[in-house]
């Protein structure tokens, strides 16, 4: 359910892209839309008597689904501005404008912005949450399933290296 859930970012993204960036899908953009949000929705139709747990989590994978569609949006405003401000500006302007200069991500700022900031939330979590309950959350059960801790860390080192392929 929860993957099922998740995807829906499509359907977020596009709504988003037309509130924000005011772009308009055609037609067949928008039957696209609903037949995505079509078959989510009768694939997920009998998962909703799962329990409350189940409905929390639901929930939570919802709200990341959209503020990950919300995240592509605003990226690709604060990538794209310049070059529509660009393309909009006087032609008869022939000076810089280095206050628009400064004040514009180019894609690799950008980039890295959002890895700093998403790798110091991530920082902050295993600090806060994690570490306190290590033992209970991590180690115990992987203990009763029968891995070691550096079975597990080889086993996740495995999945990030295999990322960068």
């Amino acid at each position: 359910i929860f993957a099922i859930i998740y995807s829906s970012v499509t359907i977020w993204t596009a709504l988003f892209s037309r509130m924000i960036l005011a772009r308009t899908l055609n037609r067949i953009q928008w039957m696209g839309v609903c037949v995505v949000f079509a078959g989510l929705s009768i694939t997920a139709w009998g998962s909703a008597a799962l329990g409350p747990q189940v409905w929390k989590g639901a929930v939570l994978v919802f709200m990341g689904s959209t503020v990950h569609a919300m995240t592509y949006v605003l990226s690709e405003a604060i990538m794209t501005k310049r070059a529509n401000d660009e393309s909009t500006s006087d032609d008869n302007d022939n000076e810089p404008d280095s206050s628009a200069d400064n004040e514009q991500l180019s894609v690799i700022e950008n980039c890295a912005v959002q890895g700093i900031v998403a790798c110091s939330v991530y920082l902050i979590w295993q600090c806060a949450y994690t570490l306190p309950r290590f033992q209970e959350r991590i180690v115990q059960p992987a203990q009763q399933s029968g891995t070691s801790l550096t079975q597990a860390l080889l086993i996740l080192g495995g999945i990030g290296g295999s990322n960068l392929v």
